[in-house]
């Protein structure tokens, strides 16, 4: 199964970066786990191009 290797996003001192209602504040840190969901949308859309491929011969 593949996997997204990068971007690696470790939030340290977490208490200090999200707010009372859980809202993650800290601007570096939204952009890491910003930068992480595009990788992980990416791999999907190859994975979900993949499938299609392969299954298109049997259709």
């Amino acid at each position: 199964m593949p996997a997204v290797m990068q971007p690696e996003v470790m939030v340290t001192n977490a208490a200090e970066r999200f707010d009372e209602e859980g809202q993650l504040r800290d601007e570096r840190t939204r952009k890491q786990v910003t930068e992480l969901f595009v990788a992980l949308k990416e791999l999907m859309d190859i994975t979900r191009q993949s499938e299609k491929e392969e299954l298109a011969p049997m259709i």
